[in-house]
């Protein structure tokens, strides 16, 4: 059997992340360590790599994985909707009017605003965590 064990986000803050990822979508942090050491170096080929990450769980158990590099500087990408690669991370929300609302109070720059599909069977909408990367949010009940 596969199935995904968890998303991994680098950023530059855990503390400043769980003002979204914690507070506002309710991902609950359960392990938050710091990496270090040579199976850290073994699994990332960084030497001298020191991390600390936090997994953030959902009802669900949907994880999230913060990643902050203590040891290196992130390098910036360009995260756009049609860059190639890991593109967005989509979530289901209850109210998506609630949710946009709290995250423009802290911040969160949106692409959209909340909209119902042709179908009205969603309302969808996309935003940017504070590290750039892309986030669908959908609410499909109402």
């Amino acid at each position: 059997m596969i199935n995904l064990r968890h998303v991994g986000l680098i950023v530059t803050s855990i503390d400043e992340s769980y003002k979204l990822y914690r507070d506002v979508f309710g991902f609950i942090p359960r392990v938050d360590q710091i990496e270090k050491g040579d199976f850290y170096e073994h699994l990332t080929g960084l030497k001298g790599g020191i991390a600390r990450t936090s997994k953030c769980y959902s009802k669900d158990e949907t994880c999230i994985e913060l990643i902050e590099y203590q040891s290196q500087d992130s390098i910036k990408r360009n995260k756009e909707l049609t860059s190639d690669g890991f593109n967005h991370i989509a979530l289901n929300v209850d109210s998506l009017d609630d949710v946009h609302k709290k995250l423009l109070e802290i911040g969160i720059e949106f692409i959209n605003e909340p909209k119902f599909n042709d179908e009205r069977t969603a309302k969808v909408a996309f935003c940017k965590d504070f590290e750039g990367n892309l986030l669908e949010l959908v609410q499909t009940k109402f």
